[in-house]
């Protein structure tokens, strides 16, 4: 059996998964919600009301990337991908927008921060 060790993050473009940028994480965090709703009805009855599906998301922040490193992510924003974190966590996703601060002198970007929102895709083809 292999173990897979990760110090960084990886990302991928699900159509190439050999074209991978791979960035030193800084802060992640996770959310996770249920299409879940409590609805009233008569006589004050109260009921769950669900619908099947679970959405989930990562936020994820790095400190400091190179300008290359920016650009490529920027070429990721609604493009399918794999996402793999130090927990060796792999999220099918998509992102959907990305905020960052630019330096006007250095080469570097700062506090670059974007979410992951998972979809479904199955390995099987």
């Amino acid at each position: 059996m292999t173990i897979l060790t990760l110090t960084d993050t990886i990302i991928a473009p699900i159509a190439d998964l050999s074209d991978t940028l791979i960035i030193g994480q800084y802060a992640e965090s996770e959310s996770v919600s249920d299409q879940t709703s409590v609805r009233t009805y008569s006589g004050g009855v109260r009921r769950i009301v669900s619908t099947p599906g679970r959405e989930s998301g990562l936020s994820v922040s790095y400190r400091y990337l190179s300008r290359a490193d920016y650009v490529a992510l920027l070429a990721l924003i609604s493009v399918p991908i794999l996402f793999r974190d130090q927990r060796s966590r792999a999220v099918y996703g998509v992102i959907t927008g990305l905020t960052a601060t630019e330096f006007s002198v250095s080469d570097l970007v700062e506090d670059v921060s974007f979410t992951v929102q998972n979809i479904t895709y199955s390995e099987i083809v």
